[in-house]
């Protein structure tokens, strides 16, 4: 058999027997009221109905009505659930081909509230101590004629560019009525946000129906600065209430106090963290010093406040008579260190008797200083 080909260079048209046409996203609304519609040029053989659906903050599209010939009461759609509604025609003529025409279809509806936040505060950089509070004012504008729910929900995040951390809160502000402004304080804690942080507020995070939300976001980028808490604390340790010098003699059951002291008072010393106390016990050779823990009863210690200062309280029971070496390791709450570590070594004796030192200044033109030491608990 020869083979042949034929080729055809023309447009080709045709007609469908249906067809859809959808509407675009309708509202959001507070509550919804009637779906009316009209068609015209219906033919006998036109088919045609209308679907509507619900639409949900998440996109996500549920139908509510289907096959819909007449007028729809859409009061019973839950207007939270479902802020947006579409509305789908479904037209077939499978005689004629001429689809029906449509010449309107309205949505009766209470529109939503519409509203943008406004910055309220100092627009230069702040700069702050780290532990100081940081506050700032804003508004929120209500530029609709319609209302919000009582209260909404505010965001407030904090950025901080160094740790690439995040903070976020939230709190209710009372919602301004048509035309009104609500005016809030945001307050944001900089412990532990030492550098630039940006600050962001969001209105309405629950995202209650309103027209659009664009505009419910304000971000001030590197808006605060926080200085480190850079100064090393001070480390205290006394010793029976004196601050003894290398070799001194002590009780057998010594009272061992110690005190953090630190200049910031923003930032407060609230735990043990940061602090080790070591106790030598006397040994002849390659001594290993012994961790004091502070779960054992014979130490003590006390949160830094206000009007005091990170105390520990260190009173070991009827030590034995020999030479015992005290280390002490201390940061404050920023995670400071004294330049370096507290050592001391001191004694503990049961000889009874009175030790007398060379007195001084010597030669003297005034007073001297006569040092008596009892090396023991015993009075001579």
């Amino acid at each position: 058999l020869n083979e042949q080909s034929l080729a055809l260079s023309e447009t080709l048209t045709g007609r469908l027997t249906a067809g859809t046409m959808t509407s675009v996203l309708i509202g959001p609304a507070q509550s919804w009221g009637i779906f009316s519609e009209r068609v015209t040029a219906v033919q006998p053989s036109d088919e045609f109905s209308f679907d509507v659906f619900g639409v949900d903050a998440m996109n996500k599209e549920t139908l509510l009505f289907s096959d819909l010939s007449a007028d729809q009461d859409l009061t019973t759609v839950n207007a939270e659930a479902y802020p947006w509604l579409k509305v789908r025609l479904n037209t077939n003529d499978e005689v004629d081909l001429t689809p029906a025409q449509l010449r309107q279809w309205i949505v009766l509806y209470q529109p939503a509230a519409e509203g943008l936040v406004t910055f309220t505060g100092d627009t230069a950089k702040q700069v702050r101590q780290e532990g100081e509070l940081f506050a700032t004012s804003f508004a929120f504008v209500n530029i609709s004629n319609q209302s919000f729910p009582d209260s909404l929900a505010v965001r407030v995040e904090s950025f901080n560019r160094t740790l690439r951390k995040k903070d976020t809160r939230f709190l209710k502000i009372v919602a301004p009525l048509p035309g009104d402004s609500s005016h809030f304080n945001v307050e944001v804690n900089t412990l532990g946000k030492a550098g630039l942080n940006d600050i962001s507020v969001m209105v309405n995070a629950d995202l209650a129906a309103e027209q659009i939300f664009e505009n419910n976001l304000l971000e001030l980028q590197g808006h605060l600065e926080v200085l480190p808490d850079a100064i090393k604390p001070v480390l205290d340790v006394s010793i029976d209430g004196r601050r003894i010098e290398n070799g001194d003699y002590v009780s057998s059951s010594p009272e061992i106090r110690i005190v953090v002291w630190d200049e910031n008072q923003l930032i407060l010393k609230a735990d043990t963290t940061g602090m080790r106390v070591l106790l030598q016990y006397p040994c002849a050779l390659n001594c290993t010093p012994a961790e004091i823990f502070f779960s054992r009863p014979d130490i003590t210690w006390v949160a830094a406040t206000d009007s005091t200062d990170f105390t520990v309280l260190f009173v070991p029971e009827k030590l034995d008579t020999g030479y015992y070496v005290l280390t002490v390791q201390a940061t404050d709450a920023s995670g400071n260190a004294p330049g370096a570590s507290y050592r001391i070594g001191f004694r503990v004796s049961d000889e009874v008797g009175v030790m007398l030192a060379d007195p001084y200044p010597n030669p003297a033109v005034g007073e001297v200083v006569f040092e008596v030491t009892l090396p023991s608990d015993a009075l001579p």
